[in-house]
């Protein structure tokens, strides 16, 4: 069975999205909150604009906006792709995870690097997609 996406992905009520007139202190008060090492960025209409991590924010001002600091264009990928896309991206890409988006790049959660190498459990592989079989030679 194949492991999907949206198996492992943090889902959006557990991560933290900011927008980008938000300042980097209420960013960092937020990831302190919530236990999370990086954010997602929306514009006014909610869409994703691009990720900001802790590593971001070593030189960033309290007073600065996340507009400053954050990374554009994101690496995203869909709830429906197997693991091992998700895989080659983060490991082509160097990064510790992935915007999860719908197909009008609305954000529906994060993939985090460690959540994939842990991988799949066996009850997540029985609600993914069936792998196609090789035909007996």
């Amino acid at each position: 069975m194949a492991c999907l996406v949206d198996s492992l992905m943090e889902p959006l009520d557990k991560v933290v999205t900011v927008k980008l007139t938000n300042t980097i202190r209420y960013l960092k008060d937020e990831l302190r909150k919530n236990d999370q090492r990086a954010a997602i960025v929306v514009d006014s209409r909610s869409f994703v604009t691009g990720v900001i991590t802790v590593t971001d924010l070593l030189l960033a001002g309290d007073d600065n906006l996340v507009e400053d600091w954050y990374h554009s264009p994101p690496y995203t990928i869909t709830p429906d792709r197997p693991i091992e896309v998700a895989r080659k991206i983060l490991n082509d890409h160097g990064n510790h995870q992935l915007i999860v988006v719908d197909a009008r790049m609305k954000p529906l959660g994060i993939l985090w690097d460690h959540r994939i190498i842990l991988g799949c459990s066996e009850e997540e592989d029985e609600h993914a997609t069936p792998a196609k079989k090789k035909p007996s030679q």
